[in-house]
Parts: structure tokens; sequence; C-alpha cells
């Protein structure tokens, strides 16, 4: 067996993950990265590569002590050749010879697994299974993949196709997946099935939860984790159909295969642990035959964040030192050359949970790794005792030029740190960092403090809290912004999109409120193009409304809801701080509102109509959910239910006096000064899209509505007493019905009594 180190390179659908493994399977240096698989199949394979020489680079390694590359990908593989069959992950072929590729880029010789049978052997080996002669492997993620080990070895079937475990039927009635078979285990288990299960629960409206992660966009299997966590009905529901058919599968598992353990893995596992699996153990085990439900052992895997985990196959490492080289059988386009390799037997582990390799002294390869780990613990503590006043990257590239690996080294092992020090330190890289590669890893360790509790404060902020007057900075105020109406709690989208004067697209997308500020925020670096296919897209799905609004208006719209921030205690998003001098300098807050360039208060004056027209606009689309909530208005609603219900006179009063007068009291407790200005600035602002959707007559009901909504009582104004006398009846028949309130206002809107 050699005891050279290798590289061990995971393909996955979203990330690339690389790393030099020890030979005893102690991780040495390891690197991750997004797979990019939009790009192209160059794109990815270039990733893989970049991934595999900054692990090998950060283990401070000498060239030429690598014994071997060994690779795990999705699909089916033709092993021998190592020629990935199908790709998922690598558009552009249905055959791609992998190892070949990775070999030529890298100068080593490459072994291909398929990811499952990659991960069943390292859980074999390293992890849950060790001991075991028959292990299953399932790994539950946005689909659902098996590997199978039988006498110790992988089986791969006839053609290699074999453990193909999440399409066995589950459900014969099932929904159709797109392998074609209907009811397969990962069409009603999988992460993917778990989110399209909470996307129908939110779209019929079972769940307030999942509606608001419906909201944000579609629905993850996380969205319904968390939810179930809370309580949620729905959430509970699908989490436990879910857990059902995994057990169902589970049990068809231990009658064919009598294994000695199954091992659960995957993203979807792993986060949701128990409330899914324990369940479904418990399923498989009453519905298997006794002998091996009695004979299993479930567990979950071992290896780091449940990613494919650990040892390559054997019989296959270093490659002789001279090579000559023929066409590879399977070709995209052009022949790609494959090295004829003679190769002696060792073991390649990949990806393993292992105690820190400074300590083994197996090999004189691994002593120098442990010697140069040590070079860069003393290097980190050198850079740890930085001062506030200097400059920490000419600390670090000062360090760098001696240390193995270098300044990436460093980098690395400040994620490793823990500390608030190295924090501080990651932070200035990663805002500063004049190399992408360098930000980008300084960024991975900061991920890596956080999501150890280590509280890191972002300089970056700072940077960007106070407003920028370098004028070099800032963006000319070119380009094109867009909204949705607003809704009844005063929110609203805002996507504004500018152009940069050296060139490119920066587009903000917001959420303003007229209560609290900017509740949300998202920022990316776009071309005009894509932005403008991403709004058709958007019209054509009927995902939203959206109108034109002038950029600078839009750019007053962000200063007035950020003006309400700091008197809410609502903190700005981050990616809006960070991203704020991209926005340049904002004008102050609108003085009036957009509308009254096309349609004026004497305009409205005119048609006395309008204004006791205005409860008309209650039926309009934008304005649904403008209501009140059932909490606020229940008092008066139970009081208004009690007085119809009663066949007792006490009062020589008629009853419909008696009920205006509950309605008069509930818009007195309603409409405070505060709200007040709320709900005309929503008036106004919704008046606009009236008037850019070709509704002038609504356009201007609502402006007419608005103006006097602070001058008077509101109990006169007619649009206020249909918008609460409407909200006291949603909540009566809310209560009836026993539903929730926010569900009847989302039914087919019909006309207010009297109405046309």
């Amino acid at each position: 067996m050699s005891t050279a180190p290798v590289v061990a390179i995971d393909l996955g659908g979203t990330k690339i993950r690389a790393a030099v493994i020890a030979a005893t399977g102690n991780i040495v240096a390891e690197d991750r990265r997004p797979t990019t698989a939009d790009k192209g199949r160059d794109a990815v394979l270039e990733q893989m590569t970049e991934s595999a020489r900054h692990a090998i680079a950060l283990s401070g390694l000498p060239e030429g002590s690598l014994a071997a590359v060994g690779i795990s990908a999705p699909g089916p593989c033709d092993f021998d050749r190592g020629v990935l069959l199908q790709p998922p992950n690598l558009p552009g072929g249905e055959a791609v010879p992998l190892a070949a590729l990775i070999e030529a880029r890298l100068g080593l010789p490459a072994i291909l697994e398929n990811d499952a049978n990659a991960a069943a052997l390292g859980e074999l080996r390293h992890g849950a299974g060790q001991g075991a002669r028959h292990l299953i492997y399932l790994t539950v993620s946005t689909g659902i993949g098996g590997g199978l080990i039988l006498n110790g070895r992988i089986y791969r079937g006839a053609d290699g196709s074999a453990g193909e475990l999440g399409h066995v039927t589950v459900d014969e009635q099932g929904p159709l997946h797109t392998c074609g078979m209907r009811g397969c285990l990962e069409v009603m288990a999988s992460g993917t099935a778990i989110g399209q299960m909470g996307q129908r629960a939110a779209m019929a409206g079972r769940s307030e939860r999942l509606t608001r992660a419906a909201e944000r966009g579609e629905v993850t299997a996380i969205d319904v984790h968390d939810a179930a966590d809370a309580g949620d009905a729905a959430a509970i529901e699908i989490v436990g159909t879910a857990s059902h058919y995994l057990g169902v599968g589970l049990a068809s598992f231990l009658n064919i295969f009598n294994p000695d353990v199954i091992v659960l893995g995957g993203g979807v596992a792993m986060a949701m642990g128990v409330q899914l699996l324990g369940p479904a153990f418990e399923l498989a085990r009453s519905r298997a035959f006794d002998l091996p439900a009695r004979t299993v052992r479930f567990d979950t895997g071992r290896s780091k964040v449940a990613l494919k985990s650990a040892a390559s196959r054997s019989s296959r490492a270093r490659a002789s030192a001279s090579r000559k080289s023929e066409p590879g059988p399977y070709v995209l386009g052009s022949a790609v050359p494959r090295p004829r390799r003679s190769i002696r037997p060792c073991t390649m582990l990949w990806m393993v949970e292992s105690p820190d390799p400074a300590g083994l002294q197996s090999s004189p390869e691994e002593t120098s790794v442990a010697a140069h780990r040590a070079q860069v613990a003393a290097r980190l503590q050198d850079l740890l005792t930085l001062g506030p006043e200097e400059n920490p990257l000419a600390r670090l590239a000062k360090l760098g030029a001696s240390t193995p690996g270098g300044v990436l080294a460093l980098v690395d092992a400040l994620g490793a740190n823990r500390g608030e020090a190295a924090g501080r330190i990651l932070a200035s890289v990663a805002a500063q960092a004049p190399d992408k590669a360098l930000r980008k890893a300084a960024r991975r360790g900061l991920h890596r403090l956080r999501a150890t509790g280590v509280k890191v404060a972002d300089p970056r902020l700072a940077a960007v809290s106070e407003p920028v007057r370098d004028a070099t900075l800032e963006v000319a105020h070119s380009g094109e912004a867009h909204a949705t109406p607003p809704d009844g709690n005063g929110s609203r989208g805002v996507w504004l999109s500018l152009e940069r004067p050296s060139g490119g697209v920066v587009v903000f997308g917001l959420i303003l409120n007229d209560s609290v500020g900017v509740s949300d925020a998202s920022y990316r670096e776009t071309t005009r193009k894509k932005f403008q296919q991403t709004l058709r897209s958007w019209r054509e799905r009927g995902d939203m409304l959206l109108v034109s609004l002038p950029v600078q208006y839009a750019l007053a719209l962000i200063s007035e809801a950020l003006a309400h921030n700091p008197k809410h205690g609502t903190p700005i998003p981050t990616e809006l701080q960070l991203h704020r001098r991209d926005l340049g300098e904002l004008p102050p807050p609108p003085t009036d509102a957009l509308i009254h360039t096309q349609v004026s208060r004497g305009q409205a004056l005119l048609m006395p109509n309008l204004f006791e027209e205005s409860p008309r606009l209650l039926v309009e689309e934008e304005m649904k959910d403008w209501y009140f909530d059932e909490e606020a208005v229940t008092t008066r609603a139970l009081e208004l239910q009690r007085l119809r219900e009663s066949r007792i006179v006490l009062s020589g009063e008629p009853r419909e006096v008696r009920e205006r007068r509950i309605v008069d009291a509930a818009i007195e407790a309603l409409f405070t000064p505060e709200r007040r200005r709320a709900v005309r600035r929503r008036l106004e602002e919704v008046a606009w899209v009236f008037w850019q959707t070709g509704r002038e007559r609504a356009a201007r009901q609502a402006v007419a509505a608005a103006f006097p909504i602070e001058d008077g009582p509101s109990t006169r104004h007619p649009f206020v007493r249909a918008l609460v006398e409407k909200s006291l009846e949603l909540a009566l028949e809310a209560r009836r019905a026993g539903l929730d309130m926010a569900r009847l206002r989302h039914a087919p809107a019909e006309p207010l009594p009297g109405q046309p």
C-alpha cells in the first residue's frame, strides 16, 4: 500500500470540494467552491482543477509527493475507463472522459468513482459501517441515491448501474418522476419532493409559515423542517408523509439485501435528523421480515457535513514515470489523450473526518506535513498579534512569503482559529484584498467562524455606513426602476437597475415598508439584457405586477424608507449596507407622490362622485389584502356578533344605529394619526399603479380618497368605513368557518353591498 498522500475531488450539483488526504485518512487541506454548471462543461472542469490546486497549495506539500487523484461524481460511470456517462453536473455531452481530463490538467493519475459508491466505501472503512460486510448507503438530498456494499465489495451490477435505490417504487399511484416512473422513492421523499409538498400547502393556504416562505421564493425542505419544528400542522404532516415513504423503501431494502447496517446521509437527512429518520426507521423494522429487521443497524454518516465521504477504489494509484498516450474511447467533439498507466494497488482516502494530522509519523511525507503545519501555526500567532493601527494585508503578505502554502494557508488557518481576532483580520482581507481568490478564501473563513458561533464584526459594514462622497465611486443615476403595488401592511418590492460609469449594471431588489423602513435587500451584478429577460419572465409567468418608476423617484422612496429604520429600531439589511455606495448620494424623500404629476387634488375635486365611489377600490386585485387582520378587529367583531345574535332589546335605538356606533368605535381605535398618514401614502402609491395599468378612474378615486383621510373625521370617510366594515365581516366569517382570516382575504373579490 502506498503511503503517499492523494487528492480527492467531489463533484456535486451545487459545489465542488477538493482535499489532500494522507494515507491514514487524515485531511491535510481542503477547498470548496461552486460548481457553476450553468456556465458549461469547461467551466466545471476549471473549477475542479482550481479547487484541487488550491487544496494542494494549502497543504504545503512539495511537487511530486502526491500519488493520485480520486474523483467522485453523480451518475452512471464506466469505471475501467474513467468515463462519466450521462453526467447531470457536466453539461454538453452524453459521456465525459472525466478521469482523463482531470489527469491531463493536474498531471496525476486519476480514478473515477460514482459518488454514492464512494460514500458507501467511506462509511464502510472509516465511518458508521466499520466492521460490517454488507452495507447500504442511502443519501437523501435534492434527490435520493444509493450505494451497495455486498461481501465487502461494491456491487455494480451487470453494466455498472446498480444501486439506483431512489427509483424503487413506493407508491404506484404517486406522481410521475422525470425518470419515467410513478411514485418512486425520490419523487415521494427527497428534499425536492418535500419542498414541492410545502409549496402546494402554501398555495392552498394551509400554512401561514410556508406561505411566508413561498413569498420569498420556492419553498424548500429546510423551510418545511423549520415550520414543523415550530409546530406547524401542515409541515408536520408533510414530514410525516416523506418519512412514511422513506420507511417503505428501507423495508424493501432490508428484505432484499439483509444488510448489517444502513447508513443515511445527504443534506436533507442530516438537516432534518430524527424528525425525518426516526419514524422511517421504526416503520422499516415493522414492515420488514423479523430476522433482517433484528439484524440491521441504522446509522447516520460520520463524514463531514454528510458529504460523499471517504475512500476510493483500491487497485489504482501511482502511475509510472514514463507514459505514452492513446485516444480515449469516449470523446466529445475531438479525441482526448488518454495516458497509458502502470498502476500498483493502494487505497486512496477521500474526505473523511479524522484527527489533526500533526501527530502522524507513518511516512516521511506525513512528517513533512506536520512540520509545515507547525510553521503555519507559528506564523499565525505572529499574525494574530496585529495591532489595531497596522494593515492586515501588509502583515499577511510579509508572513505569507515565508509560510508553506503562502497567504492562502494563513487565511485557511485563520478560519480554523475560532477567535474574534482572526475574524477581524479575515473581514479586512475579504473586503480589501486585491486578489479575488484571496477574498473568496477569506469569506469562506468567515463563514466557518460564524458557523461555530464566533461573533465576527465585519468592517465592510462600517466602511459604508456613512454616505459616500467620493464622486468616482458613485454611479450615474441612469437605468430603470420597477415596483409592485403596496400591500395592506405598506410593503412593496422595488427593483432598481443602475448602470455603472465604467460599464455593467447593478440591480438592487428592496422591500420597502412605509412604517419600518427597508426590511429586506438583495444585490447582484448583471447586464441590462439579462435584467430585461428576468422582468419579461416575471411578467409572462404572472408572478407579480410591476410598474415603472422614474429612477430618481425610486431613490427618493429608498431615502424615505431608510429614514424609518432608526426610528423603529429596524436594522438596515446587510446587502444594502455593503453595497450602498453603488446607490450614490440619495435624494431627499419625495415631497409629493408620483401620481400628482398626472392627477392633482383640484382635478379630483372637480369630480365629486369620485370620493363617494372610493369604496369600489376594495374590489381591485391590488387591494384584496388591505383589510385589517383578525387580531386588530376581534373585540369589535365580537360586539357586532353579540348584537346580531341577541333577541333581547335593551335600548330604544334601532339595531342599525347600534351597529354604526360599533363600526365608529372600531374606526376611531384603528385610524390613529400615524395610520392615517400611512394609508394616505398607500393610496397615492397604488393610484400610480392604476394609472400605469390603464385604470384612470380607479387612479382618480384613490387620489380623491387619499387627501381627506388626514383632513376630517375618519368615521365620515366612505373608503375608511368600507375598509373597516369589510374587515369586521371577514373576521366574523373566519370565526364561523374556523379558518384563518388570511385565507379569506385571497378569495375571489365580490362587490361591496350596494355596488354594481
